[in-house]
């Protein structure tokens, strides 16, 4: 097993990402399978955007960055 299939066993599912109570105000934003595809893009965009809204100080860090990764496609 590589480390595309180590990511895929600890990652959460789509549904449990999608029913999450603080990110179904995004609605049908989430349902796009492009976003839960594990490639160096994805990868390095999802890190690049969680370290961006981990150093914000904004007190809704999730929200912030779910809505950065559906707009920058990460």
């Amino acid at each position: 097993m590589g480390l595309k299939g180590f990511f895929k066993r600890i990652l959460p599912a789509h549904h449990v990402i999608r029913e999450h109570k603080h990110l179904r105000i995004l609605g049908t934003l989430l349902h796009d399978p492009n976003l839960f595809h594990i490639n160096r893009r994805s990868a390095s965009g999802g890190v690049a955007v969680g370290l961006f809204a981990a150093f914000t100080p904004v007190p809704a860090h999730m929200l912030f960055a779910a809505i950065f990764a559906i707009i920058f496609r990460a």
